[in-house]
């Protein structure tokens, strides 16, 4: 009897063992949030997306879609895409909701256990940063158009693309399965581009134990094999940097190839997306701008998405994140993107220089650097001002500028002992694998650390200030000298008006102090004539050519409809550029630091 009680017992107890896997086996998954993500009609650009999670016994679940994406400091509020929002439980029964802003859907859960919202999303933009859907391809890009569950973006991820057979799908998530993904939060989920293709074109490479995997879409007319060689090579240096290992086991290069496409590149974690156009590799220049490109963008790995300003550790997608540091993590990322390419031997000693000569004139050329700072022009960016030509300056270009002077003057300062190498790999150190931000002042910080001197006239003048760089005295630590020069193309006298490219001639900009401006011409005047010769953009330079500085010309306009001359006179630096030039006798010192600045690291 007592037998058959136990045996009875241990059989109760099995079945309830039993019963509670069963029933744990179906629970929901409460640390997981799942995204699907396919389409019926991709001639319709509308994505199709549901999202389910457990709702963790809540009332209300809020989702919203990101306002700005990390990258691109703009307000581009992405829910303007969103269609047939509707939201249900586990048993298909309707949910109401309400939208509570213009990004965020607030779900009312009834109780349910299991709560799912689907809506589509309309994508019919090619760029590194949006998404498109079509015949050909679907390419997204989260930030467009994944929601996020509010306070829960730290949750697992899992995605299902539901693609037509055969397509063949690129990108840095983690494979799960076939056309599943994984990732570790919802900011690592949107953080990774998908293309999603049947023509997608594939090779990999390895360096110091990571793979880098390179996918093109689009018509690749050149070898693949050789843009992985190039590549590598400038994986290498860039690796070096910062101690010879990458902080990632895979790292995707994935190109896009259109017709008319710019450039375009936008950086991740663990991948870039970038645009190019169909006859890129049809000339040295447009093989220079793959690698130009392609190098900046690989070191944003580093710079901005692991050493980053404090407020984009953990970013805020509903409203902006403001620093005055972006000079740093654009510009100078810019500054090692073309460095990288010399010190990979893609380019040689004089193409990089005459990049660097570019940049110069384009900053000396740029009205507003004399009244916006590089920092203001970082944190301003959010803002786009109606005469930002004239007002801003590009802290991408300053930024790179910057970047040659901060190394240049570091090496000088210390004997070539330290330059801005070591300050990447302090702030990488300092602040990436310690899961910190840097702060506001960290850079400054970092230089003086590293360095040990003291830079904060330098930044109170040329960073945070609007005063004129110091060329000469920085470029002086390596043998060169900037010097003004004369593109004998152009014609010297000088009017300072941008026109538009169509025949109408529409004035796009009047520079501030130009024989334009005080002659009285206006932006929105369409010019007409100069002489009563007839004038377009095709023209204009050909026509500046017969005049010289101090010739008055009348120039004939249209504004609001009524004829108006203008007599203006013309001034000079016209055709005024700027060169770099080896100084007569460059010293011993000069000539090492200037050698060791350029050579590939070892």
């Amino acid at each position: 009897m007592q037998g058959k009680l136990i045996f009875k017992a241990i059989g109760i107890v099995a079945f309830f063992w039993l019963f509670a896997s069963y029933v744990l086996a179906f629970q929901p998954d409460k640390t997981m949030i799942d995204y699907t993500i396919g389409w019926q009609q991709a001639n319709s650009h509308l994505f199709e997306i549901t999202i389910q999670t457990a709702s963790q016994g809540s009332d209300t679940l809020d989702f919203a879609l990101p306002n700005w994406r990390p990258g691109r400091y703009l307000i581009q509020n992405y829910a303007r895409n969103i269609q047939e929002f509707s939201a249900s439980d586990d048993k298909g029964q309707t949910l109401d909701w309400e939208k509570v802003d213009k990004s965020t859907w607030r779900i009312q859960t009834n109780k349910a256990v299991i709560v799912k919202i689907y809506y589509k999303c309309y994508a019919n933009i090619l760029d590194a940063g949006s998404s498109l859907l079509d015949d050909k391809e679907a390419y997204f890009n989260g930030t467009n158009i994944f929601m996020y569950l509010v306070n829960k973006r730290l949750e697992q991820c899992r995605l299902t693309i539901r693609t037509p057979e055969n397509w063949l799908i690129a990108t840095a998530l983690k494979k799960d399965s076939a056309n599943t993904f994984l990732a570790n939060s919802y900011d690592e989920l949107v953080d990774s581009p998908v293309i999603a293709s049947p023509s997608l074109k594939t090779d990999e490479f390895t360096y110091a134990n990571t793979t880098y995997h390179i996918a093109f879409q689009g018509q690749l007319d050149y070898d693949i094999k050789t843009t992985a060689e190039q590549l590598r090579k400038i994986v290498e240096q860039q690796v070096k940097i910062f101690g010879g290992t990458a902080p990632f086991a895979h790292y995707w290069f994935l190109y896009h190839i259109m017709p008319n496409t710019p450039w375009h590149g936008v950086e991740h974690s663990y991948s870039t997306s970038i645009t190019m156009p169909a006859n890129a590799f049809a000339s040295e220049r447009g093989r220079q701008s793959f690698y130009s490109v392609s190098s900046h963008e690989l070191f944003h790995a580093w710079n901005v998405k692991r050493i980053m300003p404090s407020v984009f550790l953990t970013p805020d997608y509903s409203r902006e994140a403001y620093t005055r540091l972006l000079w740093f993590f654009e510009g100078v990322t810019s500054y090692y993107g073309e460095l990288s390419l010399k010190r990979a031997e893609i380019i040689d000693e004089r193409t990089y220089l005459a990049g660097i000569e570019k940049n110069i004139v384009e900053l000396q050329f740029a009205p507003g650097r004399l009244i916006t700072s590089v920092e203001d022009a970082s944190f301003n960016d959010w803002l786009q001002p109606d005469d930002k030509e004239n007002s801003r300056i590009s802290f991408y270009n300053k930024g790179e500028v910057l970047g040659l002077l901060l190394d240049l003057e570091i090496r000088r300062r210390t004997d070539n002992t330290k330059s801005l190498d070591d300050i990447m790999r302090y702030l990488y150190q300092t602040y990436a694998l310690q899961n910190q931000g840097v702060p506001e002042n960290g850079i400054l910080t970092a230089i003086e650390a590293v360095s040990g001197n003291n830079f904060q006239k330098f930044f109170a003048q040329f960073v945070s200030g609007c005063e004129e760089l110091p060329y000469d005295q920085s470029l002086s630590s390596i043998g060169l000298t900037l010097e003004l020069g004369v593109d004998k193309s152009k014609p010297e006298a000088y009017l300072g008006i941008r026109l538009s490219p169509d025949e109408r001639g529409t004035i796009l900009n009047v520079t501030p102090s130009s024989p334009a401006m005080l002659g009285g011409l206006s932006k929105g005047d369409v010019l007409i004539a100069i002489n009563n010769a007839q004038v377009n953009l095709a023209n204009l330079s050909e026509l500046l050519m017969e005049y010289r500085p101090g010739d008055k010309i009348t120039l004939t306009v249209f504004r609001t409809r009524q004829l108006h001359n203008f007599e203006v006179t013309l001034t000079n630096s016209g055709n005024i550029n700027y060169q770099l030039k080896s100084l007569a006798n460059k010293s011993e010192t000069q000539q090492r630091i200037f050698t060791s600045w350029l050579a590939s690291l070892k």
